[in-house]
Order: C-alpha cells, then sequence, then structure tokens
C-alpha cells in the first residue's frame, strides 16, 4: 500500500483527506508522511504497531495529534521516552491480534487435540518466529528452547 500510496505525488495524494492514520512510524515513507501531514495542518492519528514499537523503533519524527497503543505501558512509555501528553494517548487494546482473540475464544481446545492428535496429558508451546534482523540466532534460539523442554519436567 505505501507503494501505491506514494506512486502519486504527496499533496495530491493527501490533499482531501480530514486527517491520517499511520500503523507505523518506523518505516522511511512513513515517516516522511506523518512529517509533511504535520507540516500542511493535516492531523495525524499514530496507531503503535507493535508492542514494542515505542521503545525500540526510534523517536517520532514530530509529534502525532493522537496515539493509540495497546495497554497502560505504551501510555508510560510514550510519557517518558517520547514527552508525549498523557491527553493525546488512548488505550485501544491490540488491533492486529484482536481477531485471533476473537477467534481463541471461540476455538475448541479438544477438537484441536483431537484434530492433530495431541494426548490431553501433553502441554502445547507455541512459538510465532520473528524477523531474521530482529533475532539473527533464532534457529540456535529455538534449539535451546526445544532442549530446555525435553530436559525439563517443572516447565510451567
Amino acid at each position: 500500500l505505501r507503494d501505491i500510496a506514494f506512486s502519486v505525488p504527496f499533496k495530491l495524494n493527501f490533499s482531501g483527506l480530514d486527517a491520517l492514520l499511520l500503523a507505523s512510524i518506523d518505516h522511511p515513507k512513513d515517516q516522511q508522511a506523518l512529517y509533511s501531514c504535520k507540516k500542511s495542518g493535516l492531523p495525524v492519528i499514530v496507531l503503535a504497531h507493535s508492542w514494542d514499537n515505542l521503545t525500540s523503533h526510534g523517536l517520532f519524527p514530530v509529534k502525532p495529534d493522537r496515539l493509540l497503543v495497546w495497554n497502560d505501558y505504551m501510555v508510560e512509555d510514550a510519557i517518558k521516552y517520547h514527552s508525549l501528553p498523557c491527553e493525546i494517548i488512548d488505550v485501544v487494546g491490540a488491533p492486529y491480534v484482536e481477531t485471533y482473540r476473537v477467534l481463541s475464544e471461540r476455538a475448541n481446545p479438544q477438537h484441536l487435540r483431537k484434530r492433530l492428535m495431541i494426548p490431553k496429558e501433553n502441554r502445547i508451546i507455541t512459538y510465532a518466529c520473528n524477523m531474521n534482523y530482529v533475532v539473527p540466532d533464532e534457529l540456535e534460539l529455538i534449539e535451546f528452547l526445544l532442549e530446555e523442554i525435553h530436559c525439563s519436567d517443572n516447565l510451567y
């Protein structure tokens, strides 16, 4: 979508908007959009797209008009690290995982176990892989975790 949005000259592309919603501030094109919209007076709402977005992706290029975050911890980070006033911050939950939360509430764990032939007494551990630049030695991490799981009777 970024490539489509930025294929038209910026002022033409965003001139008819009442506000801009950004779900990222760590991509250079999104930073450009934030800066350009603020400079032209267009209000900008930023949705923190990741739980660590406020602490590990650098500072905002400019202060947004509204910041939407997942939880109270992110409110504290926005105030502490970005000097944003709490009046512009709204806790909205984690929109990116909301679909999965709703689906998980409808899922029947016994059906999953039966379908995957997992005995009732076995634990189910889910690991979501990451991007290589975040965890470059992920294979070693997974091997370590598997070894710990197999060697430990006291995992909770």
